[in-house]
């Protein structure tokens, strides 16, 4: 199965992507995929051996970057989950999402205006999101830059709130 965004979720499919890593241990797919499931099933220790042999078959997909970056950053290491989001966005610019979880990253750890640049430079087709034009904002605003953040803001033609966000409320 080719693609980041496959969550398998079924116990039973556990011995099926087994199967197919046995059969093709090159795949990174299928280490990315029964990563995800092992995840899903709360076996995290199994899932970021998966997800690691993905990132290495395929330093070209995001989603085991991003998935071991969520569970360095989720054990407080940050810069380990700093770099392994870095890959992640190196290997999917356009995805805003990690560009927005690395700007949380860098922040957490202390590097606000390292997280301004990120989100003031990150590849951005259209708009970019409202919940990180917020945050670039706020990030302005606690390095008081306040002219900055009024013309990011006065400059932005318009929000959405994602699904369970209040923020720009």
């Amino acid at each position: 199965i080719d693609g980041d965004f496959v969550f398998p979720s079924r116990p039973e499919e556990v011995e099926i992507l087994k199967f197919a890593v046995e059969k093709n241990p090159g795949d990174a797919n299928a280490h990315l995929h029964l990563g995800n499931l092992y995840a899903n099933l709360g076996r995290i220790d199994e899932a970021a051996t998966q997800w690691e042999k993905a990132a290495e078959l395929n330093p070209a997909k995001s989603m085991p970057f991003r998935n071991l970056g969520l569970l360095a950053g989720s054990k407080g290491d940050l810069p380990k989950a700093e770099a392994l989001y870095r890959k992640a966005a190196a290997a999917r610019p356009s995805d805003q999402t990690l560009w927005r979880d690395l700007g949380e990253i860098l922040i957490a750890a202390g590097k606000r205006p390292e997280a301004i640049r990120v989100m003031e430079t990150m590849p951005v087709k259209g708009v970019r999101w409202a919940e990180i034009t917020i945050a670039l904002a706020q990030a302005y605003c606690d390095e008081k830059r306040w002219d900055d953040a009024v013309k990011l803001l006065e400059s932005t033609p318009h929000f959405v709130n994602w699904e369970g966000q209040d923020v720009t409320w």
